[in-house]
């Protein structure tokens, strides 16, 4: 039996993807995620935003733009969903885990698809990648930005050091319990 699970805590975020484990044929293990399954995210996440949602200044910012308080039970849903699908891999569960981010993702670009005022371009203009102005690149030259960049190139610092990783990138396994 194929097994399917989340995958591991230590990528970073935005990167999490299913992954399948155990399985020697790809094709079949394919046919039985939804299409969207890429969009779930660790489970963790859905209890923060549930959190966060219902958290007092939160009440006070939707209450302020929206004129009332939202209803936050879709995320709690969706944790539910998460947790679901991971200790159990109910298929289920995913299937409406991704559902709920592909509403999400539409609402978040509504304004976005809607916007008449801007015509979209086919194509990048042509001269997107030229020289910068004089002042922009005096400008660079003494900028933190150059200075790190100088010291990646010359090897001083390298990605992998301490002080360039960030605590958000820090994603460490949590335990599922349904509230």
């Amino acid at each position: 039996m194929m097994s399917v699970s989340a995958s591991a805590p230590s990528e970073p975020l935005g990167t999490d993807r299913v992954e399948i484990k155990n399985s020697s044929d790809v094709n079949e293990s394919a046919q039985t995620l939804p299409p969207f399954a890429w969009m779930v995210k660790p489970c963790k996440f859905y209890r923060e935003e549930y959190n966060d949602c219902k958290s007092i200044k939160a009440r006070f910012h939707q209450y302020f733009v929206h004129g009332e308080t939202l209803d936050c039970n879709q995320w709690n849903e969706d944790y539910n969903n998460c947790c679901a699908w991971g200790n159990k891999e109910d298929i289920k569960a995913l299937k409406e885990l991704t559902e709920s981010e592909q509403v999400r993702a539409k609402t978040r670009l509504k304004a976005h698809f809607g916007n008449d005022v801007w015509e979209n371009r086919a194509s990048p203009p042509s001269d997107w990648n030229s020289e910068l102005p004089k002042d922009i690149k005096k400008e660079y030259e003494s900028s933190f930005l150059k200075i790190k960049a100088d010291e990646l190139k010359s090897g001083k610092m390298t990605l992998d050091d301490e002080e360039s990783k960030s605590s958000m990138f820090d994603i460490s396994e949590t335990t599922c319990s349904i509230v």
